[in-house]
């Protein structure tokens, strides 16, 4: 991908080509938001915003709803972030950033989509009851109503701090060989920055328990960025994070709550620090 990253950033007309173009194909729609959040993070505000643009149309054009997801809320999303790391030059901020856009993406939701998704599971329901033996997939149907409206937000936040990551990564191989690897391995949520995202989370719970999602984003992208970290310092090799990743994709549902409790470890204790000094 090395390659593909220093075409785009030759000159604008490769980057439109490149942006555009994979918006519109639904199995290169991640490559287009990597690609915009690398534009945006090496030229700035600017070109960024012009490859933006041609996102959203090329995404326009492809016209299907994987597209459509990517250019009116991931996209717009990664180049927000990209504009904050840009400026901050901190992950920290960003995160927090993608908590704020979350949570206020689940409001927009709930004020201007929430209609059409109820009558679009509704209908799902109706014509699914019209097969026999279908209650299972009705079941289904009926919780994935009540998680969209909560989940539709963050999920386009998660994606889109996943494509910053990796659109860093490759303007770090180009411009800082090494780079990325160590912001990541040092990302850390501090305490009052833990404090501030307990208070929004209480208040996000006496709205719905499906609301605090928007909260937990930042610390699991911390706990992710500690496992890396320990297992660079403790110099165990690719197997423990290759066998980390295939525990979190079968055990998704017991593995996230621990990387959240191990960020919030981390937060008061600086495990990573702990180690430096054990090794010394």
């Amino acid at each position: 991908m090395k390659a593909v990253a220093e075409f785009t950033l030759k000159n604008r007309f490769n980057a439109i080509l490149l942006v555009s173009v994979s918006a519109a194909i639904p199995v290169t729609f991640w490559l287009s938001a990597a690609l915009l959040a690398l534009i945006t993070l090496r030229k700035g505000y600017n070109e960024g915003t012009i490859a933006l643009l041609c996102s959203v149309v090329g995404a326009a054009i492809g016209m299907t709803q994987t597209d459509i997801f990517l250019g009116l809320l991931v996209n717009p999303m990664v180049f927000a972030l990209a504009i904050v790391l840009r400026s901050t030059n901190s992950w920290l901020y960003s995160l927090v950033a993608g908590c704020f856009l979350s949570i206020v993406g689940t409001l927009l939701t709930h004020l201007l989509l929430l209609d059409f998704l109820n009558k679009t599971f509704d209908f799902m329901v109706a014509e699914y009851q019209k097969i026999e033996n279908s209650e299972a997939w009705v079941n289904v149907i009926l919780a994935m109503k009540e998680v969209a409206p909560f989940g539709l937000a963050p999920g386009a936040v998660t994606i889109s701090i996943l494509t910053l990551i990796l659109g860093r990564s490759w303007q770090a191989g180009l411009f800082n060989p090494g780079g990325f690897q160590k912001e990541f391995h040092e990302l850390r949520m501090p305490p009052k920055f833990l404090g501030m995202l307990m208070v929004t989370g209480l208040g996000l719970l006496a709205w719905s328990p499906l609301a605090i999602e928007s909260v937990i984003i930042p610390l699991v992208f911390c706990g992710v960025a500690l496992v890396h970290g320990v297992v660079k310092k403790r110099d165990m090799g690719t197997p423990w994070l290759t066998g980390f990743y295939i525990l979190t994709v079968f055990f998704f549902q017991l593995m996230i709550p621990l990387v959240v409790l191990a960020a919030v470890i981390d937060s008061f204790v600086d495990i990573r620090s702990k180690l430096e000094v054990a090794k010394d």
